[in-house]
């Protein structure tokens, strides 16, 4: 018995010996799990196979059409967003002396004291020291 072996193991193949322990390994924690024997033979495990990667390539389609759609919804949504803040696509410089007359205009309209009531709204709720506010002097 111990020679037939021996016999056996050397007429094999080394892809032959690795489709061998892998098809033990595979029986041997199908057992351990507790999934029932196949009693079909291999045509149902092969149409299982099969429902798999028709699924996994359903997934990898949806994936790419998904992709896809993201790429041409970009740019709708884009514009939607530039007129929905006023951004208009593109970035904003401000030289100073036009900030400048810009913060007087919205002072006299009010638009800044809002903001300055909110600001004095904050400090007199935070627990820091008044010593430690803007606009306080050192050592009042």
């Amino acid at each position: 018995s111990t020679t037939e072996q021996q016999a056996e193991k050397v007429t094999l193949t080394e892809s032959q010996a690795a489709a061998l322990a892998q098809r033990r390994a595979y029986e041997f924690y199908r057992i351990k799990s507790g999934a029932p024997k196949n009693s079909k033979g291999s045509s149902q495990s092969n149409e299982s196979i099969d429902d798999r990667n028709t699924k996994l390539a359903s997934y990898a389609a949806a994936a790419v059409i998904g992709a896809l759609g993201a790429t041409y919804a970009a740019v709708p949504l884009y514009k939607i967003f530039c007129q929905t803040t006023g951004f208009g696509g593109t970035t904003q410089r401000v030289n100073l002396s036009e900030w400048a007359e810009n913060q007087e205009a919205r002072e006299e309209s009010g638009r800044g004291k809002v903001s300055q009531a909110l600001w004095d709204k904050l400090i007199a709720m935070s627990n820091v020291p008044s010593e430690m506010l803007p606009g306080s002097s050192p050592g009042s």
